[in-house]
């Protein structure tokens, strides 16, 4: 069996910690289903991610910011998606990922675009602790829309009471 044929077939890739800085020629893995590229600080080349079949992607602490946000926004096949400890801003990209089951936010700096995460209706979990410039608001309305979704609060650790 050669490398084509190897890589034709390969579906998941963990390098959580490994140092990767680049996801370049990742799109030589055309089944991939999950990757794992958390605690990966300073990771760059999401666009080559954009067109695989993913279906589990886990970037904590890898540095994504709003415009990696943008190009997760696009991969809808995605159903368990990680950004815990990044800078993103305004998340709303995330609302076209309708087949997501999973979704976990945990201090991500997060500043808006939670209430139009009501897309999500498959969600069973959606993680937003430790992100205190995220409105109140949000959440309510998040949690009005999806009632069957267990719906983290937003910054429990600095007083307020969102629910």
């Amino acid at each position: 069996m050669g490398w084509n044929e190897i890589a034709e077939r390969f579906s998941g890739l963990d390098c959580s910690g490994a140092g990767v800085l680049s996801l370049e020629g990742i799109e030589a893995l055309p089944a991939l289903e999950l990757l794992d590229m958390a605690r990966n600080p300073g990771l760059g080349g999401l666009e080559h991610i954009a067109d695989l079949p993913l279906r589990y992607l886990f970037l904590g602490e890898a540095d994504i910011d709003q415009e990696g946000v943008e190009i997760i926004g696009s991969i809808v096949t995605l159903e368990e998606l990680e950004l815990a400890g990044n800078d993103l801003g305004n998340v709303s990209a995330l609302s076209s990922l309708v087949n997501m089951r999973r979704l976990l936010l945990s201090g991500a700096g997060i500043t808006a675009g939670v209430a139009q995460l009501s897309t999500l209706t498959n969600a069973t979990t959606i993680s937003l602790t430790g992100n205190p410039n995220s409105p109140c608001e949000d959440l309510a309305s998040l949690q009005e829309s999806l009632p069957n979704a267990s719906i983290s609060p937003v910054s429990p650790e600095v007083g307020r009471d969102c629910r």
